[in-house]
């Protein structure tokens, strides 16, 4: 078999993941913000509120706009994990909370490299395969 001139890559369960889950990352900025709730609810309610948003898709969006758009939509499934789990109203401010975890997940911080990853990438790159990054992640990611 000849081997690929280039091979694109997934970005987030593909190169890296959530250190810990969706729920223990919820929940721990949550608790910052006086709200306590265990992280498997969040884990469990996360996945229902993602599963029945809307697609994250933008057509006849300026891109610039485009940011904006993916922070609402965000602030939906996040407002809704939060609701279904009973402690959306517990938050003072649900506003700063969620500018909070937004920026939170922008940051390298709750993000881990599967330990895979990079021996892969390096062996690829010394035989002279490109490599690229496809994601139907948001904009955060760069």
């Amino acid at each position: 078999m000849e081997k690929p001139r280039v091979i694109f890559l997934d970005a987030v369960g593909t190169l890296f993941g959530v250190q810990g889950s969706v729920g223990e990352v919820y929940s721990a900025i949550a608790n910052q913000f006086g709200v306590t709730v265990p992280a498997s609810a969040l884990d469990k309610a996360f996945v229902k509120a993602f599963a029945s948003a809307e697609p994250a898709v933008f057509p006849e969006t300026d891109a610039e706009e485009i940011p904006q758009r993916e922070f609402e939509w965000w602030w939906v499934i996040a407002s809704r994990t939060f609701e279904q789990v009973g402690v959306l109203d517990q938050f003072t401010d649900f506003i700063d909370f969620f500018d909070e975890l937004y920026g939170h997940f922008a940051t390298a911080q709750p993000w881990f490299i599967y330990p895979d990853v990079i021996p892969a990438l390096k062996a690829w790159q010394h035989i002279g395969i490109e490599l690229g990054v496809v994601s139907n992640f948001d904009s955060r990611l760069h």
